[in-house]
């Protein structure tokens, strides 16, 4: 092979691969901003036990958490509820929503109201809610909480979601977790404060 036609190939290979590697920097350039540009939290919500340590009972409260993972500060609008299954389809399968209001007092660790508010780069907020009004039956339980299933007499209950809305951002939805969708479904808490004081009054009186 003529030298100076090898030497012109590998040039040209040279020249293609410098190309490429170019190319993939500022693809990868372009994803990094873009993924600093972009909104990202962790959100949670189940059941915890409070326990003040002053001698006062145990209390139950719905505990949802939301963490600022990305590198961008977030404004959190609104903090709601999603149940069923899909976005069309029959109404016992489809998506209902629903914003929940803070009538009640809530504890913010990182904010002094509840939403809207502001969350800087890995800052996290917990909010904390009675279970007290969850609770009661009626229509909140039977119809959004629970569905009724065709062929079913009995509502059976529903795939239920905590929803974060972010101003300028998609928003974050999150399954609950086990307890706490079981405890919506049906308003019973299997293993709570109830539990608790009474295996605290009982240990007090052997003592």
């Amino acid at each position: 092979m003529d030298e100076t036609l090898f030497w012109t190939k590998v040039t040209a290979l040279g020249q293609i691969a410098g190309a490429v590697a170019t190319f993939v920097a500022v693809l990868v350039a372009l994803w990094i901003a873009r993924t600093e540009r972009r909104a990202s939290i962790k959100v949670s919500a189940g059941l915890r036990l409070t326990f003040a340590g002053d001698g006062s009972p145990f209390e139950d409260k719905i505990l949802i958490r939301i963490t600022n993972h990305g590198l961008r500060p977030v404004r959190v609008s609104a903090v709601g509820w999603r149940t069923g299954w899909v976005k069309f389809g029959p109404k016992w399968l489809k998506f209902q929503h629903a914003v929940q209001k803070f009538d009640h007092p809530v504890s913010l660790m990182t904010s002094p109201t509840p939403p809207p508010f502001d969350l800087g780069p890995g800052q996290e907020v917990s909010l904390l809610l009675s279970p007290d009004p969850f609770k009661k039956p009626g229509e909140l339980r039977d119809t959004f909480f629970n569905r009724r299933l065709p062929l079913r007499r009995k509502v059976s209950p529903t795939k239920i979601c905590v929803v974060v809305s972010m101003v300028a951002a998609k928003a974050s939805v999150t399954r609950v977790e086990k307890g706490l969708e079981k405890f919506l479904a049906t308003g019973v808490i299997a293993d709570g404060a109830d539990k608790a004081n009474k295996a605290a009054n009982r240990k007090e009186a052997r003592a």
